[in-house]
C-alpha cells in the first residue's frame, strides 16, 4: 500500500504549485489558528493561495476554536477539508461536522498525544473509544499527531503506540503526523503502516518555506509503500 501524503504549513504559491506538480495528495494551510505559530495565515492570504491547489490534490485548512469561530471561516474559504487541531471537544467536532457536511467539507479531528488532553476533549483517554466516538460524530478522517501546531517548531516524534490503538478501532482513515522527515519516514511507515502521513517541518528549510529536494525525497520514500 502507498500512503497518501498531506503537506502542511503552506504559505507560498510556488510551494503549493510544487506540491501539486509532485503529486501531493492534500495541501494544508494553517489559518486562523488560536495560538501564535509561524505558519498562521490570515483568511485573506489563505483565500489567495487556495486556487493554486489543482485536482487531484485536495485542500485542507488547519485551524481550531469553537464552532462559532471555525464554521464561518470554513464556509468563507470552502476547502475540501477542515482539520481541527487545537482543543475542540467531541461536541464541538460534531457541531462543526453538522454545519459543514451539507457543503461537502469534510472534518479531520486530531487525537492529542497527552492523556489529560484526550480526557478534556473526549471525556476519556481511551484511544479506541475516541475513534468510535469520532466516527459517530461524522469525522471524515482522524489524525494522530505527537504535537499541536504550536509545538511543531520544537519537534516531537510520531506517537506510534497511540496511532496503532486508534487505527485498530477506527473505521475512518487515520493519518499519522509528528516529526516525519525524508530520513525517518521509511522506518515510520514500516512500523505504523498508515493510510496517510502529515508532514510540515520535515520538508522545510524555514517555517513556511518548502524544500523541493526534501519533498521529492520524502515522496520517493513514501511511494515505495510499506508492503
Amino acid at each position: 500500500m502507498i500512503p497518501r501524503v498531506k503537506i502542511c504549513g503552506l504559505m507560498r504559491r510556488q510551494d503549493v504549485q510544487l506540491c501539486c506538480r509532485l503529486g501531493v495528495d492534500i495541501c494544508g494551510f494553517v489559518v486562523g489558528y488560536p495560538a501564535p505559530v509561524p505558519w498562521n495565515l490570515s483568511p485573506g492570504a489563505c483565500a489567495a493561495l487556495l486556487p493554486a491547489v489543482r485536482p487531484p490534490a485536495r485542500s485542507c485548512i488547519v485551524t481550531g476554536g469553537t464552532p462559532a469561530q471555525v464554521i464561518p471561516l470554513a464556509l468563507a474559504l470552502r476547502p475540501d477539508l477542515v482539520q481541527l487541531h487545537y482543543r475542540e471537544t467531541l461536541a464541538d467536532t460534531a457541531a462543526i461536522v453538522r454545519a459543514l457536511s451539507p457543503w461537502g467539507i469534510g472534518v479531520v479531528k486530531t487525537v492529542p498525544a497527552a492523556p489529560q488532553e484526550r480526557r478534556r476533549q473526549f471525556g476519556t483517554e481511551d484511544a479506541a473509544a475516541i475513534a468510535r466516538a469520532l466516527e459517530a460524530a461524522g469525522a471524515a478522517m482522524v489524525l494522530v499527531d505527537g504535537r499541536g501546531a504550536e509545538d511543531a517548531a520544537r519537534g516531537a516524534a510520531a506517537d506510534l503506540t497511540l496511532f496503532a490503538q486508534v487505527r485498530r478501532a477506527a473505521a475512518r482513515p487515520v493519518m499519522l503526523g509528528g516529526g516525519i522527515t525524508p530520513d525517518n519516514c521509511r522506518d515510520i511507515l514500516a512500523a505504523a503502516r498508515p493510510a496517510l502521513v502529515d508532514v510540515m517541518t520535515g520538508v522545510e528549510t524555514a517555517p513556511g518555506v518548502k524544500s523541493e529536494e526534501k519533498l521529492a525525497r520524502l515522496l520517493a520514500q513514501v511511494r515505495r509503500g510499506w508492503q
